[in-house]
């Protein structure tokens, strides 16, 4: 009795292939807001002010509850789901992650509307003690945008960051599909498209290879959208960035 025959490389690809799925059960999130991480450059320091600048940009588009991975000891495929509520600010058809704003701009408004649990993802606290709104920036010494969620705790008053992440084009614009300000979460969303990094030549056999498992993935991962939890998504200046 006979099987077949794999090489190495089919061997590390699919291996690739499942421990990327594996990643996406156990995604840890970005590190929580909290008062001790730093803020964006220029970044209102005081809650009158934060305030202000809120105020600037008010909530537009349509407003998504979604049901996101609360934050639990346990492997987090099988951690609880909660409601979040995320809805845009001001227009985020005007960002363009590759020629961010210099100063901070809120673009998305979220608010952990469950009771008790905590957000697993950027560790939101319930809606009745905090919340929150996602702001973009440049990032040090480049033009390219990054962002991160900003809160403030309704007891103290007090102004707390989350972890940092780049803010990507992850869609080319549908020249058939009108542009709207919106916000939502990745995972609720087709998976990326476009990649950033992508040369101009003819595709090699490896690369028409990659691309391949790359489909196979897209489509294993959408079985795994219970279980994954991702970052934010916008609609924005080219397309939709994550």
């Amino acid at each position: 009795m006979t099987g077949s025959r794999r090489t190495p490389r089919d061997v590390r690809s699919w291996l690739v292939v499942c421990s990327t799925i594996a990643a996406l059960g156990c995604d840890r999130g970005l590190a929580p807001a909290d008062a001790s991480n730093p803020a964006p450059t220029g970044f209102p320091a005081d809650t009158s002010a934060y305030r202000e600048r809120l105020a600037q940009y008010p909530l537009s588009g349509n407003s998504h509850t979604r049901q996101r991975k609360s934050k639990c000891v346990t492997f987090p495929l099988f951690c609880s789901k909660i409601d979040v509520s995320i809805q845009a600010r001001g227009n985020t058809l005007d960002i363009k992650p590759d020629t961010a704003p210099a100063s901070a701009v809120p673009v998305a408004h979220l608010v952990n509307l469950d009771k008790k649990k905590t957000e697993g993802y950027y560790g939101l606290l319930p809606g009745d003690s905090a919340e929150y709104d996602l702001w973009v920036n440049q990032k040090p010494a480049s033009t390219r945008a990054e962002w991160r969620v900003v809160g403030m705790v309704k007891k103290t008053g007090k102004l707390v960051y989350g972890g940092v992440a780049d803010l990507n084009l992850c869609h080319r614009r549908d020249s058939t599909t009108p542009p709207v300000s919106d916000a939502d979460f990745a995972e609720y969303k087709d998976p990326c498209n476009y990649d950033i990094d992508a040369a101009s030549s003819t595709p090699s056999r490896a690369t028409l290879s990659w691309a391949i498992i790359g489909l196979v993935f897209q489509h294993l991962s959408a079985f795994l959208t219970y279980s994954t939890t991702g970052g934010g998504w916008i609609d924005c200046s080219r397309g939709c960035c994550t």
